[in-house]
């Protein structure tokens, strides 16, 4: 659910490594709290890897927009005008 859900990914994650080093200490639970422990690092590696990959992504399509070009969708400007009529000259 962590992974599915940005919002819940963090402190689902960080549960899973405390319940996971709970888990350990326990001669039943060991193998559980050990994937409980590496799961839950998976899920928080996978969370900040997501949030510097969007933060760099939008920085890089933020300067692209300043620049003239747009990786994203694109937008519709309006053309530019037609150049004004020369005004008329009497005979």
């Amino acid at each position: 659910m962590g992974l599915c859900c940005g919002l819940f990914s963090f402190p689902f994650s960080i549960a899973a490594i405390v319940m996971g080093v709970f888990g350990m200490r326990s001669e039943q639970g060991r193998v559980m709290g050990i994937a409980g422990t590496v799961l839950g690092v998976l899920a928080l590696l996978l969370m900040v890897v997501t949030i510097i990959f969007s933060v760099a992504f939008n920085v890089a399509n933020f300067g692209a927009q300043n620049r003239g070009r747009n990786f994203g969708p694109q937008q519709n400007f309006a053309p530019n005008p037609p150049p004004p009529n020369p005004p008329f000259r009497r005979r």
